[in-house]
């Protein structure tokens, strides 16, 4: 009994290509999943390649070029879009697995056709919209995929083609390149259907047409009956079948079948053409997509085609560490300004060493601009240690009076800025030269060269006095945002109606800051527009004359701050116990009483013996180790007819790096209540749990199949078998009538 149940499980009917690889009992086959998904990836790295960064990639590798084109953010978007297309894919599968026209059986090809029309319309006409439903339209997608998929799997199509694609189907206006099979036209002749003859390939040759002309199989589980008969047909010949163990039109004549949805000669007689059959498939969706001429693509345009397929996510947070762009301060350096500009200067290491680590893929331009009253200074170069020595050096002294030369110093950078760089501006107190030509020359300084400035408040002059007013405002901005178009902002008040109206007339923002949270603050929008980062690794107090400390690895920047330093020596030991020098890719760098280490140099070392001598190998690319582990954490020993069952799985990234996993779930009898699909963001070593929901619908006992998946590869599938209970008894809680289980 119990070698029968399992057998049961694992011949499951099939009607299409599979839904998922959960469903191939780890044969490699094409499924519905794994061809939309590289049709997807196929169509997005080509128009990655030839449209939006022609001449970076390589579109023959298309996983290489998402991954290099995409950030992590926009990556996680992108791929839970596929993972919604997929899903939509699966759900058309179950609800449309008894439709003939919806499967390309029956030869009900022409309907077929005549459905993936309505479905590419009704995608094009709610991508157009003012305001699209994405996620309708993608269910459209998904819909019309299934379909799609289906013609090469089901017809014999690639018999005659091969892993070529049908340009003319699905699209109004084009008629299908050859015709269908009538009413009475033999399409197939008996073949052998054991077992070890269709292992043979004794069904190879069964299709039997005068010319080039379309055929499909029938089924016993829809509803079109497969015609039959010695007044239709001769002998031994008539209509072909779908095929498969659980088609019982296959054994009526002709016998057989031609269905290629699985490399199983049990389930598919023409299994010797199912990777043809995927290709083909991929081909198809590749072209639906990009297709020349008919592709969506070419009909809905870049920009809608990018939301459609969730390629247009954007970070929030503009870069300012981008090439060609300039890294740019101007900075009050009156004698108020004291310990701001201390920790300016602090952050401005960790800007200045990360653009050192970008190289000719960050900025080499910087710019120092700062101003009191009545003297400003400007300082321009490409040499980021230069910078650093320059911010190293400031000190705040003088002033007189409160008002400052502000304008001169916002001035003077912004003419000298590359076009698109970041302006941080840091102030206690009013603008003494704020006038309407200061004022102009400003704002088209900055619209014209697309500056992105940001003013950092500490105070004003209360109204005139010379005495500087202090903020307490909270702030309401953790970076310069990712705008296509400037952001006007709300007029402000008192002392800063001025930066106000500048701020409203660039697209500027201000952010308000106390004496203590400047820091803190700076430290978010390093974070968050510069792309470093970094974290407060440990706090400890130096009792030793030595310390050790563990990194994380995903770090891009290390910087470790020794505060209350003298004059003492500072040496740095790497984890293998050698001493790293304080060069180009570790510095270190004195503010003031603090001491600032700043580390690039994360690479991997190889160290062996060949023939007796001593090596060592140094990989400067980065090495990503990456695994993953499942498990069930609990799960019942049956389900329960027409009760939801909780089941967790647990989900472990035991890699060294942050990675995306994504969890595809089947079971074989339908009892999923939730999505088929997760995404999973994990850190490295983190573990998280999958809530899985069943509901067994019927006394059928079932298998639950969970894979965890990363780039595209299968890194562990986990399998249970569930039984049903047959007999229960409704158990109520009698002070609780509403809460209620079943027991057997």
């Amino acid at each position: 009994m119990e070698q029968w149940m399992i057998f049961v499980v694992l011949t499951t009917q099939t009607l299409a290509f599979l839904p998922s690889q959960e469903s191939t009992n780890g044969r490699p086959d094409f499924t519905h999943a794994s061809i939309t998904q590289a049709g997807i990836y196929y169509a997005a790295a080509d128009v990655i390649t030839n449209v939006l960064s022609p001449g970076k990639f390589n579109a023959s590798d298309p996983d290489s070029v998402i991954i290099g084109f995409f950030g992590q953010d926009a990556l996680i978007y992108f791929a839970n879009v596929v993972v919604y297309i997929v899903t939509q894919n699966n759900l058309a599968q179950k609800t449309y697995s008894e439709v003939a026209s919806r499967t390309m059986n029956s030869e009900q090809i022409h309907a077929g056709n005549i459905e993936l029309h309505n479905l590419r319309k009704n995608i094009i006409m709610e991508a157009k919209k003012a305001y699209p439903n994405w996620n309708a339209t993608r269910e459209f997608v998904g819909e019309y995929l299934f379909t799609l998929q289906e013609f090469y799997s089901n017809t014999n199509w690639v018999e005659m083609f091969r892993n070529q694609s049908c340009k003319e189907l699905g699209i109004s206006g084009r008629s299908l390149p050859i015709p269908v099979a009538n009413g009475y036209t033999v399409t197939c002749v008996d073949c052998d259907y054991t077992v070890q003859a269709i292992k043979q390939l004794s069904c190879a040759h069964n299709i039997k047409l005068d010319g080039r002309v379309l055929t499909s199989g029938y089924t016993s589980y829809q509803h079109i009956p497969k015609p039959l008969g010695p007044t239709l047909f001769p002998s031994h010949k008539g209509k072909c079948s779908h095929g498969g163990q659980y088609d019982k039109s296959r054994m009526i004549p002709a016998t057989g079948g031609i269905n290629k949805e699985t490399s199983n000669p049990e389930l598919s007689p023409h299994f010797h053409l199912h990777g043809m059959a995927g290709l083909a498939a991929i081909q198809a969706t590749k072209d639906f997509f990009i297709g020349k001429e008919f592709g969506l693509l070419s009909k809905l345009g870049i920009e809608t085609f990018r939301h459609l397929l969730g390629m247009h996510y954007r970070n929030p947070c503009y870069n300012c560490l981008a090439p060609g762009l300039s890294v740019v301060f101007v900075i009050d350096d009156t004698g108020s300004m004291g310990e701001e500009i201390r920790e300016t200067a602090m952050h401005s290491v960790d800007i200045v060493n990360q653009a050192l680590l970008l190289g000719n893929k960050g900025p080499n331009n910087y710019i120092l601009s700062t101003f009191n009253d009545p003297e400003t200074t400007l300082q321009n170069t490409t040499n980021g240690q230069e910078m650093k020595r320059w911010l190293l050096h400031l000190s705040a002294n003088g002033g007189g009076d409160c008002p400052e030369m502000a304008m001169a110093g916002l001035i003077n950078a912004s003419r000298i800025a590359n076009p698109g760089s970041c302006l941080f501006f840091f102030t206690d107190a009013d603008a003494k030269d704020a006038n309407n030509k200061t004022k102009s020359e400003f704002i088209e300084l900055v619209n014209s060269k697309n500056l992105h400035p940001v003013y950092f408040l500490r105070g004003d002059c209360g109204g005139g006095r010379k005495k500087r007013s202090t903020f307490t405002v909270p702030v309401d901005i953790h970076c310069i945002p990712n705008d296509e178009a400037p952001e006007r902002v709300k007029r402000g008040v008192g002392g800063l109606t001025f930066f106000s109206d500048l701020a409203q007339a660039t697209g500027g923002k201000i952010v308000h800051t106390t004496s203590g949270s400047l820091g803190a603050i700076l430290s978010t929008f390093v974070e968050n527009n510069l792309r470093v980062k970094t974290v407060a690794v440990d706090s400890f107090e130096m009792n030793e004359t030595q310390h050790s400390f563990l990194v994380d690895l995903d770090l891009s920047l290390l910087t470790v701050k020794i505060e209350g330093y003298t004059s003492s020596t500072v040496n740095l030991k790497r984890p293998d116990g050698t001493d790293q020098d304080f060069t180009e890719n570790a510095t270190i760098d004195i503010i003031q009483n603090t001491a600032v280490i700043s580390i690039q140099e994360f690479i991997v070392s190889i160290r062996g013996i060949v023939n007796g001598t001593d090596f060592t190998r140094e990989k400067l690319d980065q090495v990503i180790p990456a695994s993953g582990r499942l498990e069930f954490v609990s799960q019942p020993e049956k389900l329960v007819p027409m009760t939801e069952t909780q089941i967790l799985i647990n989900v472990t990234n035991t890699g060294d790096r942050n990675q995306t996993f994504l969890a595809e779930l089947f079971d074989s009898s339908g009892y999923l209540v939730e999505p088929v699909v997760k995404v999973l963001l994990l850190k490295s070593q983190e573990s998280r749990e999958i809530n899985v929901i069943m509901n067994a619908t019927s006394s059928e006992l079932t298998k639950l199949a969970v894979t965890l998946s990363l780039s595209g590869k299968a890194l562990q599938t986990i399998t249970r078998t569930f039984m049903v209970h047959t007999n229960t008894v409704h158990i109520c809680n009698r002070s609780f009538p509403a809460i209620c289980d079943y027991r057997s």
